[in-house]
């Protein structure tokens, strides 16, 4: 996998598979693994996460918030950052979304994951990169869990919409 360097911007896309803390210096930065390539980027990953819920016109708050409505008030919830041609892009945290070490993993990225002989988690993903994790895979379960769900909900309400729009214009005629 190619390193390149970071764009002056980054939104996340369907191209974007992880978000992952790293210090570089005395800084924190973002590694981005991308399906192609991967790079640092000098933001945080929480201001990414931020600044690409504002790019697609809403705010992460709203996101969080929308998220515990559709699951029940539960923590370390997955959101829905993005939509991508009625496919809604969902960001999984490994942790609270408040921690420097949490790992954002894209719902769309991930294929599969085993357990290794510590009792880790590894994530495969679509591009055959593997992300370890010092969570059970109990843990990740529930988030991938809570993920579906979250894409579910969104797209029912998604193909909700559509079954109502021809019926609307059906009135114009």
């Amino acid at each position: 996998m190619k390193i390149d360097q970071p764009e002056a911007s980054y939104v996340i896309s369907t191209n974007t598979l992880i978000l992952q803390t790293v210090r570089k210096e005395n800084f924190l930065q973002t590694l981005i693994i991308e399906r192609d390539k991967q790079f640092v980027h000098p933001r945080k990953v929480m201001h990414l996460i931020r600044a690409s819920c504002r790019y697609y016109g809403s705010s992460f708050e709203v996101a969080t918030k929308n998220a515990k409505k559709i699951l029940n008030n539960r923590q370390k919830i997955p959101i829905v950052v993005a939509y991508d041609h009625s496919f809604p892009i969902i960001m999984i945290p490994t942790l609270a979304s408040s921690s420097d070490q949490n790992i954002w993993i894209a719902l769309h990225a991930i294929t599969n994951f085993s357990t290794d002989k510590q009792g880790n988690t590894i994530i495969h993903l679509t591009n055959q990169y593997k992300v370890k994790l010092e969570s059970s895979e109990m843990t990740v379960q529930r988030q991938i869990a809570l993920a579906y769900l979250l894409q579910r909900d969104y797209q029912e309400k998604y193909n909700q919409f559509n079954n109502l729009w021809p019926h609307s214009l059906h009135n114009f005629k």
